[in-house]
């Protein structure tokens, strides 16, 4: 498990065409590599504990394989659930890897080092002249929410050296902690994010709970702190414009969520139904309130993951949800004596994931879900429900390997396509590049991005019929606005102006904020003889697109097509 943190935290591949690919590689091959050790283990005599807040997980995960059969794409469905899945494995095995204080000091030792390597990545990129360093994280937001997640091991590890040589004086153990907080500390405020901030503190406030010395002073702590929390969001939503302005975005988020969460509360939509679901359900708000149009959001920023669940998996999620929640709240107060400090470190790093996500959005599902697995995996106990006859036990670990396997092949194969599409963005003819993106989109268990791809290098290709044909079957498993453009622009080769327009309008319609869509609607409708229309399209997208950020040459484009089609402009 500590390997496992360590890549995914560690390693960063710039040369493939979606970031952190090589991440969702790492995840199920290391929690295949913990299955293994996990039976070795439990084969010299380990017990392996499935407690109820496991098997309330391992419902949780079921469910959502269930919404695949509702889900808008089942392609984008699994590759969504294909991390979970993997996470869940890792926990499983983690129930027997992570018995004992030591065990729990070397995965922790691993959440400290991965933050310090990121923070470093990041400083040095700083030093070279990056206004907003990402490290090996690959987004500067996401830089600091995963610091400020491994931010309590390292304190930890900093403040608490075990050993007798390392048992130094408080002057000594100061200078240690600064010298490692310091570039974490350096590497958030340079990120950029500060509402991480609010998220740090709230995990300060749950480890100063946590050391209260009974049950019932931990419960009353723990409940201070989370008012504290609760008037820290006050604050922001009452404050000045810009934190207004902020909030407002995150309540703007979770009123849509809202209501796509009311209009299939039962069942929800399904794993990966959200980010299909949310722009048509945005579309819907911005009509009928146009002053919410600046805070229009893609739906790929939009993401939530509490929200997100709740949209995807329903109320029966929800439940399974809340009951995992209440356990892990449970594992944070209980116990006679004062938890020991792996259990204070997974509990603040939690609580650091969950405000962090619910004011900026978490982080890449891989990073996140590595972590989050890694601290549940430290927090909760070992239950009393054990596999104890030996042939269980190879059950569980035949299917858990089995699972493991399957999601590593899938996700190599993934991360093959998305270098075949890296490369084919550097092919020296347009023939080697059409192989390389055929190849890409026969490879990829969610072939949608090296489809659109496809799509495009066959309409420069003069092939408008094919690259119709493959943008369309791209559409539906990575649906955003390139897609609908070039989708619109391969009608328009054929003559199709009519669907064409259709296609502008929908895209425009989801993506108001976007000046293509209505660049490219004014000029459908304006051959379609609809002068008045295509008029007001082109009007807009002028005012969507500055001068500043476009060429000159399509604004004076845009002008000539305004005025011969009512006037001046």
């Amino acid at each position: 498990m500590a390997l496992t943190v360590a890549a995914t935290g560690i390693l960063w591949d710039p040369n493939t065409s979606t970031y952190g690919s090589v991440k969702g590689v790492l995840l199920p091959l290391g929690a295949l590599a913990a299955v293994l050790t996990a039976w070795v283990r439990v084969r010299r005599g380990a017990s392996w504990d499935l407690g109820a807040p496991t098997l309330a997980v391992l419902l949780l995960a079921v469910w959502a394989g269930i919404s695949l059969c509702w889900t808008p794409s089942v392609i984008a469905g699994l590759s969504d659930l294909a991390p979970a899945l993997a996470a869940v494995t890792l926990l499983l095995a983690g129930r027997v890897l992570l018995q004992g204080a030591g065990a729990a000091r070397v995965l922790a030792s691993a959440m400290a080092v991965t933050g310090l390597a990121a923070s470093g990545a990041a400083l040095v990129e700083y030093g070279l002249g990056s206004p907003a360093p990402s490290g090996t994280i690959g987004n500067p937001n996401h830089l600091a929410i995963y610091v400020a997640a491994t931010l309590p091991a390292l304190v930890w590890i900093a403040w608490w050296p075990q050993g007798p040589r390392l048992k130094v004086g408080i002057p000594w153990r100061l200078l240690r902690l600064a010298v490692l907080v310091a570039p974490a500390l350096a590497a958030m405020w340079l990120s950029g994010c500060r509402s991480v901030w609010l998220a740090v503190g709230a995990g300060a406030l749950i480890t100063l709970a946590l050391g209260r010395p009974t049950p019932r002073s931990r419960r009353a702590a723990l409940g201070v702190a989370l008012l504290l929390c609760l008037t820290g969001g006050a604050i922001t939503i009452l404050g000045p414009a810009r934190w207004r302005h902020r909030a407002g975005g995150r309540l703007y988020l979770a009123r849509i969520s809202g209501a796509l969460f009311t209009a299939r509360a039962a069942t929800g939509h399904g794993v990966g139904g959200f980010a299909i679901r949310f722009p048509e359900r945005q579309a819907k708000r911005l009509a009928a309130h146009p002053k919410e149009r600046p805070l229009w959001t893609h739906a790929r920023t939009a993401h939530n993951e509490p929200l997100q669940a709740l949209v995807e998996l329903g109320l029966v999620g929800g439940l399974l949800l809340l009951m995992v929640t209440l356990f892990v709240l449970g594992s944070m107060v209980g116990g006679r004596d004062p938890p020991p400090p792996h259990r204070w470190v997974a509990s603040a790093s939690l609580v650091i994931l969950g405000v962090s996500g619910l004011s900026e959005g978490s982080l890449h599902p891989v990073a996140l879900l590595t972590l989050a697995t890694a601290y549940l995996a430290l927090l909760w106990e070992p239950g009393a429900n054990r596999i104890g006859a030996l042939q269980r036990a190879t059950a569980v670990a035949v299917a858990l390997a089995f699972t493991a396997s399957a999601l590593t092949v899938t996700a190599a194969r993934q991360y093959t396509a998305d270098r075949l599409v890296a490369r084919a963005h550097l092919a020296a003819t347009p023939g080697q590049r059409l192989a390389l993106l055929r190849d890409a989109a026969r490879l990829a268990p969610n072939p949608g991005r090296a489809r659109f791809y496809l799509g495009l290098t066959l309409a420069r290709q003069g092939r408008p019929v094919m690259a119709a044909a493959t943008l369309r079957q791209s559409a539906r498993d990575f649906p955003n606005l390139g897609t609908s453009i070039a989708l619109g622009n391969a009608l328009m080769a054929q003559g199709r102006i009519r669907e064409a327009a259709e296609v502008y309008r929908h895209a425009a319609w989801l993506h108001p904020r976007y000046a293509a869509a209505h660049h490219n609607l004014g000029l459908a409708l304006g051959k379609l003889g609809q002068p008045r229309a295509s008029r007001e399209s082109l009007r807009r997208a002028r005012r969507l697109w500055p001068g500043r950020w476009l060429e000159p040459w399509r604004i004076r484009a845009i002008r000539r097509l305004i005025r011969p089609a009512g006037g001046p402009s």
